[in-house]
């Protein structure tokens, strides 16, 4: 019963971020972590992979999404797997970013994947630190293309 009412809190959390022009990240890392703690892939995946948040207009709502399940670990789910690869299509480029960074940790092999995240990449060599020397950490379009670029690197290693 503390599980359902703890899911049912976080829900609501999460409607209310729904309703938010702005938020801070360390806001949707926090419950998207709160929703990974619980480990009930079941019972997350019942309750947050369905239209209403997968397709919802405010991408705050994603990102919780996506880092919940990244943090959760369990990167063999069909389910979540494909709400991710839907997220690498979200015009909101830290929704993307934030999928990206989940096929990272999983270490995918999945060639279609690949050539999503190969075609989203800078193709740089660039540092991190030379990367923000040209555009600010806050962009998105620049962080989605770093992540790429990384990921692709940790991939072929």
């Amino acid at each position: 019963m503390i599980l359902r009412e703890k899911i049912k809190n976080y829900i609501t959390l999460l409607e209310e971020i729904g309703e938010k022009e702005f938020l801070m990240p360390i806001e949707e890392i926090r419950l998207g972590n709160q929703f990974a703690e619980l480990k009930d892939i079941e019972l997350l995946k019942k309750n947050l992979l369905v239209d209403k948040y997968l397709n919802h207009k405010n991408f705050h709502v994603k990102r919780v999404i996506a880092i919940a399940f990244r943090r959760l670990e369990k990167f063999d789910d069909l389910e979540i797997n494909n709400a991710m690869k839907k997220f690498l299509n979200d015009p909101a480029h830290w929704v993307v970013y934030d999928a990206i960074w989940y096929f990272k940790e999983s270490k995918t092999v999945d060639k279609n994947i690949i050539q999503i995240i190969e075609n989203l990449s800078a193709n740089t060599a660039l540092t991190e630190e030379q990367l923000q020397e040209t555009s600010p950490s806050s962009d998105p379009t620049v962080n989605m293309k770093w992540m790429a670029d990384e990921t692709l690197e940790s991939i072929k290693k």
